[in-house]
């Protein structure tokens, strides 16, 4: 077997890319170079603190910059990204590149170096088709963009149901689309060796303190449970522009069982996991989430929307077996649905063992399968 020279094009090195690349490494035999945008953001889950995940991967990568460039310098940001990235796959002379998102400097670059040269590319994203983010003339331009994007693309890396969806919305092919499941490394996360034995039933919310992810919902349908508090938990992990509500909450409202923890390194995470019980979600919109993922391999039960809003749960959480889910973004619905769950020990604990049968399905060697069947799928329409 003659391993194809395959370039990668990602924005940065998230705990959850850096296992599957670099098992693709192992697999493609050094043939393999992976171009990031920035080695980390500030404020991000994996930002550019250490986060415990260095010096595991042995695979080739190359950093534009540090951190990227925000105000004023964007526009020149991201013309010397374009530029960058064209004079590295120039220099590596990749026979297939692969790219993951299409909105950023490098992944510019890739595509019109692609194009130019001719060389397949094939797109990952984790885009949800059932969530509507634009309207007007934005969508206009978007869909006409996606849809040339879309012609000229070798083959499409989806990662579940949604993301599925949302390239055929702009016009992929059965022929084109190749199933790359998105996963976490289940080296990290993991079910303790022994079951938790605490009485109390302990609700989470990992995210981001923004709108969307609904996080104020969550302390108001909690408040509404005084009469179990004395049997419960909620801890909330996470930082954003509603942090100061989210402290205010807790200050005012002083009996509650609330943690508040803010963020979370990434290494302390699976711990975290594994002392809870139930991982609520209750996202108006996400177009993955891969703390379902993470939450699910160390064997917790999942709360989350059923109406595709949430990509992971889509696939993931399946009502009533590994979870309960919400028809309804409402207050009393999360409220529902968390006295059910808090309500049988016995049927907590026979969704949270679910959890682990169905995810055991969702791990990185279906990832790494879509990545070669893209190169070898296009090295069969190589030949004459």
């Amino acid at each position: 077997m003659n391993p194809p020279k395959v370039a990668i094009i990602s924005r940065l090195p998230a705990p959850y890319f850096e296992p599957l690349f670099q098992k693709i490494e192992d697999f493609w035999q050094n043939k393999l170079i992976v171009l990031y945008e920035c080695r980390g953001r500030v404020g991000t889950a994996w930002g550019i603190e250490k986060t415990g995940f260095e010096g595991k991967y042995t695979y080739k990568k190359v950093y534009f910059e540090d951190t990227p460039q925000e105000g004023l310098n964007k526009l020149w940001y991201s013309l010397r990204g374009v530029f960058w990235g064209i004079k590295q796959l120039n220099k590596h002379k990749p026979d297939i590149v692969i790219i993951h998102g299409y909105f950023f400097p490098l992944s510019w670059a890739a595509l019109m170096w692609c194009v130019v040269e001719r060389i397949p590319y094939s797109l990952r994203s984790d885009s949800n088709g059932f969530i509507n983010s634009s309207s007007g003339i934005k969508a206009i331009i978007k869909m006409w963009f996606l849809k040339k994007l879309t012609r000229g693309a070798s083959s499409f890396l989806y990662i579940g149901t949604a993301n599925k969806a949302y390239w055929q919305k702009y016009g992929a092919t059965d022929s084109q689309l190749i199933e790359a499941k998105y996963a976490v490394d289940d080296r990290i996360f993991f079910p303790t060796a022994t079951p938790r034995t605490i009485d109390r039933t302990v609700f989470l919310f990992v995210g981001r303190l923004i709108p969307r992810k609904n996080v104020l919902l969550l302390l108001e349908a909690f408040k509404q449970m005084q009469d179990s508090w004395d049997k419960m938990e909620l801890i909330i992990a996470g930082t954003g522009p509603q942090e100061s509500q989210v402290q205010l909450f807790i200050e005012q409202n002083p009996e509650m069982p609330i943690r508040f923890l803010g963020r979370v390194s990434p290494a302390d995470m699976p711990s975290l996991y594994q002392n809870a019980d139930i991982l609520v979600c209750p996202y108006e919109r996400e177009p993955w989430g891969l703390t379902i993922n993470e939450a699910m391999s160390c064997g917790l039960a999942i709360i989350a929307a059923t109406n595709g809003t949430c990509g992971a749960a889509v696939d993931l959480m399946i009502d009533g077996q590994n979870g309960v889910g919400l028809s309804d973004l409402s207050s009393k619905q999360l409220e529902q649905a968390m006295q059910y769950l808090a309500a049988d020990r016995d049927r907590l604990e026979r969704m949270k063992k679910e959890s682990l049968k169905i995810i055991a399905g969702w791990k990185y060697d279906s990832a790494v399968s879509g990545f070669i069947e893209a190169t070898e799928r296009h090295k069969r329409k190589d030949k004459p």
